[in-house]
């Protein structure tokens, strides 16, 4: 007969002691051939040197248990001894494996190809090859992978590419847990080695702050700049070193509690003489050049300091008066401001009128006199209700299209809310 095994079992009929050779109940030579079949089929089964390296096959098969180590199962597989073990604190384990080793023990992956590399990975329940997946490695001396030239020969790495889904975010987290009362949990990193010393940055679980002793800013693009703050509270009490943005203005504290403001400053300088329009008598009109430099943009509720400088001439000879004020679009809760100016020769020196203005409107800064040049100094805080464009202004009280020299300028920066009384350790 053909033999079932390893299928199923065959079923032998033996011979009695009365059967003869050519007994038809058990042929004799068709039970050599049973047994061949059989025996054949074993060996089959079993391959060549089933015992290995083990004394017996009994000895083999006995080394493999969970006490032993090396048990693979449909669910779970346990490398080491007594592997088995863990899965006391292990949940839901597919592989453990455990050894002891004075200084380490590992599970390794080896790629012998130059230009491959070797992967650990996990997948997600959607994870396919394309994505779903997290993957750490280390690459082969030879590699050159198009698409993930991010890595280099010999680079170790970590990847996660997420499913584009809705509701899917496909981040890589990097966390340490909050167990313990001893426990410091920052996440460390060091370059160049694996000693203290070599510890680059560390992100400090107890405040929050990362800690790195020097930043080096990649350039700006067209679209990137090299660091942005984004707005928030201003501390309590300002800490020594402390570098905050209120969302009005930058500030830096030199020292503990004394914070100042950083000067953010905007300013227009005349680098060609400024040939203003005829304009009508005392009515403002755009000092700075109109077409590239004479409006600014402000922030609403916003306050600032300014300064201008402003150098005249080829006004009227009939005896007329010069007036300072702004145009633009934004809007004003308080104006102040001192003017220093004067209808005079440049050259000559003489006594200058000093006006305090405190409206955005045209406001006489000179007494009237027939001198067609004329110069003012003009500082004062502005502030801002709703945002728009401030333009710097001036007026003649006798209509001329008289001439701003260059180096005339405007400067303007903000100095914290339109609220703002004081920055500063002041009392």
């Amino acid at each position: 007969m053909t033999t079932n095994y390893p299928g199923a079992l065959d079923t032998f009929v033996n011979p009695t002691a009365t059967d003869t050779l050519n007994s038809a109940t058990v042929p004799h030579a068709q039970q050599h051939d049973n047994l061949n079949d059989a025996v054949l089929a074993i060996e089959t089964e079993l391959g060549t040197n089933p015992k290995g390296a083990s004394a017996t096959v009994k000895a083999r098969l006995d080394s493999i248990n969970p006490a032993a180590g090396q048990v693979q199962g449909t669910s779970r597989g346990f490398f080491g001894a007594s592997a088995a073990s863990q899965t006391a604190i292990a949940t839901n384990p597919m592989v453990i494996a455990k050894d002891a080793g004075a200084t380490y023990v590992q599970v390794a992956a080896a790629n012998a190809t130059a230009t491959g590399s070797a992967d650990f990975a996990a997948y997600g329940d959607n994870g396919t090859d394309a994505s779903g997946w997290v993957d750490m490695g280390f690459t082969g001396s030879g590699f050159n992978d198009v698409n993930y030239t991010i890595t280099g020969k010999n680079d170790g790495y970590i990847f996660a590419q997420g499913v584009d889904a809705a509701g899917l975010t496909g981040n890589l987290v990097l966390a340490t847990g909050a167990k313990g009362t001893n426990l410091t949990s920052d996440i460390v990193f060091a370059t160049g080695g694996f000693l203290a010393a070599n510890e680059k940055a560390r992100l400090v679980n107890a405040t929050g702050q990362f800690q790195v002793p020097s930043v080096l800013h990649k350039a700006g693009t067209a679209t990137l700049a090299p660091a942005v703050f984004t707005s928030g509270t201003n501390l309590t009490t300002a800490t020594a070193g402390a570098v905050e943005y209120d969302g009005k203005v930058p500030y830096f504290t030199h020292e503990s509690t004394n914070r100042g403001v950083i000067a953010s400053e905007q300013f227009a300088v005349l680098t060609s003489p400024y040939t203003t329009g005829l304009g009508t008598a005392n009515t403002l009109k755009q000092t700075f050049n109109a077409s590239t430099n004479g409006a600014v943009t402000v922030a609403g509720n916003t306050t600032y300091f300014f300064e201008c400088m402003l150098n005249i001439s080829a006004m009227s000879a009939t005896a007329g008066t010069l007036g300072f004020g702004f145009l633009g679009t934004a809007t004003y809760s308080r104006v102040q401001y001192v003017a220093i100016a004067n209808k005079t020769a440049l050259t000559v020196q003489t006594a200058s009128s000093h006006t305090v203005g405190t409206v955005a409107t045209n406001t006489v800064i000179t007494a009237s006199n027939t001198t067609t040049t004329a110069y003012a100094y003009v500082s004062g805080v502005l502030v801002i209700g709703a945002g728009g464009t401030i333009i710097p202004a001036t007026s003649a009280s006798v209509a001329a299209a008289y001439i701003v020299a260059a180096g005339s300028y405007f400067r303007l920066r903000p100095i914290g809310s339109n609220t703002v009384t004081t920055v500063g350790n002041w009392s």
